[in-house]
């Protein structure tokens, strides 16, 4: 017997066809198709439907790989004029799908089994039959939000055109998220789910009344970006009782299933779209986070990326708000990447809102730039004057890439805005982050105040230092067994160990390892290197390195890995060479280890290589391509027996710990932090009458022509600036 779901109903499901004006003459046709797959859109089966309204249905794009769905079991649906009105389709047809092959019985269904459901609309003739979302999880994921067989609405997200990041698909005037809503036949699941009993669910009041209070979390980004909030939220949920909604990308869906677990409290996940990730991983991404011509073109780089930072999540948007608006939490908090969605949220709906900023120099102040230079001379030309400017120069920037086309792009912040009844921006010059500093909303910043270099004096009041914080306990894992083994041969040989550690960026496996056996090969110390390579673990070296590292492998000098606990690995190292995350810096300071930054250096990074070189713990920052050349001397600079780098580590690294006591996780005082400012929290506002600007024409409502001329009085000779024939743009 196969997996049996019941179609039920779809929901704001988009009536406009990408043919322009076909959908004012055709009334469409609403498919529903599901299929069990390896999780990346391949079907494990091309079984013919049985008793379904319809069979083979050929879904286009089936997967970034290309693969397309030649069989699937289908259900159709034809709404009445009310209904299609609405966007919505009533199916209410089950449809069975096994993992068989050409009639015979196939692997059993087992709960990791994936199973994905597309919807399709078809205009016939004018528009024939094309998806417009699907969403995917295991059976195992299906049985637990099913858990009362009442139904679960999935939000659809466009995951088949080309090598689309999963944006979730929004429709309607009001462009909120498109639901289907299915219902698991528990007979049909795999028998160590099906012995789980329905369970009634409990209403939202039944819910609200067992905790103190409803937060609700909204982060993108990469790992680093997500697990400083997941730990928070293991604090607030087990300290104070709180229930934690999380709202952010599925890729870290398994990793949140791992913490949420806990003695009081609750931590709930909801799908904000996309995958940061596979974007970083992109060719393209890559190829411009790794651009570096020259230094001046990197900072033009720099700026660009740190002027998208907001505008690449705004697709989250339709989910942030239809999360807030139906989970009605006590208090929104977002991350970096979400401030702007977050706070549309929360003005339009009239929630409290709060920042949890791990990237602190997004805040404008004289102490720093937005983006630091690429060299140490350049960094100490700097002055409080030329920060302030340039901190002036990116709002321009920034507030033109994030309004390109005004109110036609239906992608920009004034579209955001004004779809939500709010009023929009009067200029450049109420940024994000500046309205946050100057109406002293709470930007909780969970960094030791000392590591930091110390409060800004141009802060907000409520702009407050915490502590880092860190996942630490039992839900970490350990150290494997391999690891150990290769610390302790090196123990063995008086070897010292040198982490190579580049988290989510774009550092390619080949080049870590020849900088792992340049340093094996050329450094005064017997170097031993812990090379952590993330997803490239499995990827082949380059022919002209891989009997050298072979080599290294077998003789102990080198060991490579997708990855491990810092917390637990930093403590028994000699040195780390880092990305210049705030996670891994941290980290890293905290164990009284040196820390040298380099890699592709994009944000925030370049602060805390900087910071890292103030602290005398480690160099300036220096880029991936150059640091070949000095890698050698900076580790054996780390290593020697007199070091000053590890001197001053470890007095760091006492502080740190002597401040943090017994809350060495630094949870308990980022809970604390929260708790206090919840109590002051407002709902975020708007209004331009009370900010009295005209409209700054030479960035609003011009699109990339206002770029170029707000850009006309840069100076072309600033390495941190934009020259006006170097930055190009194509609106897409």
């Amino acid at each position: 017997m196969g997996l049996k779901l019941h179609i039920r109903s779809g929901y704001n499901l988009s009536l406009r066809s990408y043919a322009g004006v076909t959908s004012k003459f055709v009334k469409p046709t609403f498919e529903v198709s599901v299929a069990l797959t390896d999780g990346r859109g391949i079907p494990l089966s091309d079984v013919e439907a049985s008793g379904c309204v319809a069979s083979i249905r050929h879904m286009s794009g089936g997967t970034s790989h290309g693969n397309s769905w030649t069989a699937t079991k289908s259900v159709k649906g034809s709404p009445n004029q009310q209904d299609l009105e609405r966007g919505v389709c009533h199916w209410d047809e089950v449809v069975e799908v096994d993992t068989g092959k050409h009639g015979s019985s196939g692997e059993p269904i087992t709960p990791d089994t994936c199973v994905e459901i597309a919807v399709r609309r078809d205009f016939g003739h004018l528009h024939p039959s094309h998806e417009i979302g699907r969403t995917r999880m295991t059976v195992r994921e299906l049985s637990e939000m099913d858990d009362d067989g009442g139904g679960l609405h999935l939000m659809l997200f466009d995951l088949a055109w080309f090598d689309n990041d999963g944006n979730v698909v929004a429709a309607g005037k009001d462009h909120l998220p498109t639901f289907v809503l299915v219902s698991v036949v528990r007979k049909s699941l795999p028998p160590e789910l099906r012995e789980i009993e329905a369970k009634p669910s409990d209403t939202d009041e039944t819910r609200r009344s067992k905790y103190a209070k409803r937060l609700m979390v909204v982060t993108r980004g990469t790992r680093g970006d997500i697990q400083p909030f997941i730990a928070l939220s293991r604090g607030l949920a087990e300290m104070e009782n709180w229930e934690i909604i999380i709202v952010t990308e599925t890729e870290y869906l398994s990793e949140l299933r791992t913490q949420k677990n806990v003695k009081a409290g609750a931590i709930r996940f909801r799908p904000s779209g996309g995958n940061t990730m596979k974007k970083v991983h992109s060719e393209v991404s890559q190829k411009a986070i790794n651009l570096k011509i020259s230094a001046k073109q990197t900072n033009v780089m720099q700026k660009i990326f740190l002027a998208r930072s907001e505008i690449e999540f705004f697709p989250s948007e339709p989910a942030v708000f239809h999360w807030a608006k139906v989970m009605k939490p006590d208090l929104l908090m977002f991350g970096f990447t979400m401030a702007s969605v977050t706070l549309i949220a929360s003005e339009a709906l009239g929630i409290p809102v709060a920042g949890f900023v791990l990237q602190p120099t997004s805040i404008p102040s004289s102490q720093y730039p937005p983006v630091l230079p690429l060299t140490e001379e350049r960094f100490n030309l700097l002055t409080a004057e030329t920060k302030e400017e340039k901190h002036d120069q990116f709002k321009k920037i920034k507030y033109a890439m994030e309004n390109v086309g005004g109110k036609t792009n239906k992608s920009s912040l004034e579209s955001l805005r004004e779809r939500r009844g709010l009023e929009l921006y009067s200029s450049y010059k109420k940024s994000t982050w500046q309205e946050l500093k100057d109406k002293n909303f709470p930007l909780i910043v969970p960094i030791n105040e000392t590591l930091f270099g110390g409060k800004p004096k141009d802060w907000s009041e409520n702009s407050v230092f915490t502590d880092c914080i860190f996942l630490r306990g039992a839900t970490v894992p350990s150290l494997a067994s391999d690891v150990m083994n290769f610390i302790d041969k090196c123990r063995a040989m008086d070897g010292k160990i040198v982490i190579l550690a580049f988290s989510s960026m774009p550092v390619s496996k080949s080049k870590i390892i020849s900088i792992a056996l340049k340093i094996i090969g050329e450094c005064q110390s017997k170097a031993c290197v812990f090379a952590l390579v993330g997803g490239q673990v499995d990827l082949p070296l380059h022919s002209s390195m891989e009997a050298e590292a072979n080599e290294a492998l077998e003789s102990n000098r080198l060991f490579i890995a997708s990855g491990a606990p810092f917390g637990r690995l930093f403590p028994l190292v000699d040195a780390v060479v880092l990305h210049g995350g705030l996670g891994t810096t941290s980290e890293a300071i905290q164990a009284g280890v040196p820390a040298i930054v380099t890699g592709v250096l994009l944000l925030d990074q370049r602060f805390w290589g900087s910071r890292c070189h103030q602290l005398e713990v480690g160099p300036f920052g220096t880029h991936i391509d150059d640091f070949p050349d000095n890698c050698v001397d900076v580790v054996d600079k780390a290593l020697e027996e007199d070091s000053v780098w590890r001197k001053n580590a470890k007095r760091r690294g006492f502080v740190m710990t002597k401040q943090a006591g017994d809350d060495l996780s630094g949870v308990r005082k980022n809970v604390e932090c929260v708790v206090r400012m919840s109590k002051t929290a407002k709902p975020y506002y708007y209004s331009r009458a009370d900010d009295n600007e005209e409209l700054d024409s030479s960035t609003s409502h011009h699109g990339i022509g206002s770029l170029g001329e707000s850009l006309s009085h840069f100076n072309d000779d600033d390495e941190d600036g934009f020259g006006r024939d170097e930055v190009h743009f194509q609106l897409m």
